[in-house]
């Protein structure tokens, strides 16, 4: 009957001591007769509790009975070699992601054991997985905006086709060919700013921002569009003790255009819009703009941010490219801030922007 292995060299010891590679050695039965110090620092797991047993309960349920049988199939066949990648729980309860290679060396009169060596590779695994992530956001981007273009060039196509065939008066399509190719083309500016706001490519200066003339600014610039509905848009009164934001002046603008513009369009006819602003102690500002409008579908809260998403424009009939929330969430974390909102279903919603205090 065969023995216990011999014990390892002290060259051995020298040279496995240097590999980051981890290297354990097991018996037929599954335990631990030795591991490398690299073993012991790579499962989080000291060198008495390696030893004796390889941590077959610290494999991820999902991936135990594979493991345990690749164990088996390579036992049972001197010199065959078997590999695996597998999720292992640390002795601090994080999952990490090993890739082993096995050996049936049980024959050798050297070792008489099965020869594992393996290596942390959860960085490698989760480089791929965000890579697959990004790709398959990348497709979706490149789909829905191909869809987001066809609709106004499709109507594009159509006035011009009925000016040709004079179907209908001449200015007429004249003009709302003209009107569907100024919605494209702010898709388009809208795409590319994004896009330069997800590169880290656009310029954004910080400075003390009076959230007061700010939110004017922006109360003039949807005027038209709030008369055209009948929405009234309420700000607060005159205070002594005015908030101040640090943030881009011109950015913080256009933002609050696009959240007063979406709670106009999405408030029933004659509804209101409320916008407010209070210091937080938190030592941030808090912006909020309400409307007394349907609200939002409650599946439609984890996508309000995403890139077209429209909200409802498509159902409601309301023409927009769904580029502006993801947007303006972006541009207020480039300023260290959040985006929040808060839905009331048949009464409203309102959207809150906290920024650094000045």
């Amino acid at each position: 009957m065969a023995g216990p292995p011999p014990s390892p060299s002290p060259w051995l010891h020298a040279l496995v001591a240097n590999v980051q590679d981890a290297i354990v050695l097991l018996d037929a039965n599954g335990q631990v007769t030795y591991e490398s110090p690299s073993a012991c620092e790579i499962l989080g797991i000291p060198p008495d509790d390696v030893l004796g047993a390889f941590g077959i309960g610290r494999i991820h349920p999902d991936e135990r009975d594979a493991v345990i049988q690749s164990f088996e199939r390579t036992i049972a066949v001197p010199g065959s070699v078997a590999r695996a990648t597998y999720r292992f729980e640390r002795a601090d309860g994080s999952w990490r992601h090993l890739e082993a290679l096995a050996k049936n060396l049980l024959d050798d009169p050297d070792l008489r054991g099965v020869l594992i060596t393996f290596r942390d590779v959860t960085e490698r695994i989760q480089a791929l997985e965000a890579a697959e992530r990004a790709a398959r956001s990348r497709d979706q981007f490149v789909a829905r905006m191909g869809n987001e273009l066809r609709t106004p060039l499709g109507e594009i196509i159509g006035w011009a086709q009925q000016a040709a065939s004079h179907g209908s008066p001449i200015v007429d399509s004249l003009e709302r060919i003209s009107a569907t190719a100024s919605q494209l083309l702010r898709l388009i500016d809208e795409a590319l700013e994004l896009a330069a706001v997800q590169d880290g490519r656009l310029d954004l200066e910080a400075t003390r921002i009076d959230l007061r003339s700010v939110v004017a600014e922006a109360a003039e610039r949807v005027e038209r569009l709030a008369s055209q509905r009948d929405v009234v848009l309420h700000l607060p009164p005159p205070q002594a003790d005015e908030s101040v934001a640090l943030a881009d002046h011109a950015r913080l603008r256009q933002v609050l255009v696009n959240l007063l513009s979406n709670a106009i369009r999405f408030n029933r006819y004659g509804g209101e819009v409320v916008i407010g602003w209070e210091t937080m102690a938190t030592q941030q500002v808090r912006l909020s703009v309400s409307d007394t409008g349907p609200g939002m579908p409650p599946a439609m809260l984890d996508r309000v941010f995403d890139r077209f998403e429209r909200l409802g424009m498509t159902e409601a009939g309301m023409e927009g490219s769904g580029l502006g929330l993801a947007f303006a969430n972006r541009i207020v974390e480039l300023m260290n801030g959040t985006m929040s909102v808060e839905n009331h279903p048949g009464r409203g919603a309102t959207f809150r922007i906290d920024l650094p205090a000045a």
